[in-house]
């Protein structure tokens, strides 16, 4: 990405911390990135922890920007793009949505029909420059800001792009919610560990790791999920005995139905603020 290109964000909460975060440890200079939120004490935590430049005022924050990246509670967010929409149509620089829920349909009547609009999911791992990103434009995004957008992601993770932002829903279930559901099982080993005497500094360790390497493994492999999980389970061994454990106890529907459970929570809370 071009040095000089200007990122604004809208909002100074978690997720924008993690995209700053990881912003910043890729290199990307911290006087190219400005944070606009009403709260005096996140902007000084900004300014010292990253360098970047604050702002109070929406505005003035969005007045060097190429790219205006929105991270507002969905419930303030007519009210943010309302506000902005002359300087946006004046100035026209690409708009990033990272806020669930809010459609093409509502940010195109806020900010006008003509305005360069994508939608991304990004998940808590962008903090660690390992995120997974889910994207989608709209039909006024030219190939240079999607390529913009692109690489802005691409410098926290992985990116995939979605012709149909409906399917930004799925993306919020599986990886948008995903990295606390490896939390707790990661927890629940910990907690079985202990119980059978381990203790707690070696056991967390010990889960933590596992869970890099196996994830190393399924990264650096042609194998599939399964075809890996098979070489490491020898016939009658111990991992076989706690496979069998697993699937009787009927883990991968478990895992289906929590998924499901987000998918339509994301649906739910999409209908909510579009009324």
């Amino acid at each position: 990405m071009n040095q000089a290109t200007h990122l604004t964000f809208i909002g100074g909460g978690n997720l924008t911390s993690g995209l700053v975060s990881g912003l910043c440890a890729s290199g990307y200079p911290a006087n190219a990135i400005s944070v606009s939120d009403p709260n005096a004490d996140k902007l000084k935590g900004f300014a010292e922890l990253y360098g970047v430049c604050t702002y109070k005022d929406n505005i003035e924050a969005v007045v060097p920007a190429h790219i205006v990246i929105l991270a507002v509670k969905p419930i303030k967010m007519a009210e943010v793009c309302q506000q902005l929409r002359p300087l946006i149509e004046q100035q026209q620089p690409l708009v990033i949505s990272v806020a669930a829920g809010i459609s093409f349909m509502q940010l195109e009547e806020w900010f006008g029909a003509n305005t360069a609009i994508v939608r991304a999911m990004p998940n808590t791992a962008a903090q660690v420059l390992d995120a997974v990103t889910g994207l989608c434009a709209n039909k006024n995004v030219n190939p240079a800001q999607h390529a913009l957008a692109d690489e802005l992601f691409k410098t926290l993770g992985i990116t995939a792009w979605f012709a149909d932002e409906t399917l930004l829903h799925v993306v919020t279930a599986l990886s948008g919610s995903g990295p606390a559901y490896y939390f707790l099982f990661m927890e629940a080993l910990t907690d079985s560990a202990i119980a059978l005497g381990l203790d707690r500094k070696i056991a967390e360790e010990f889960s933590v790791h596992t869970a890099l390497g196996a994830a190393k493994l399924v990264a650096d492999s042609k194998l599939s999920f399964a075809e890996l999980r098979q070489k490491v389970t020898s016939p009658q061994g111990t991992t076989a005995q706690a496979l069998e454990i697993m699937e009787n106890s009927d883990m991968r529907t478990i895992i289906q139905k929590a998924v499901n459970a987000a998918y339509k929570r994301s649906i739910e809370i999409a209908n909510k603020e579009i009324k």
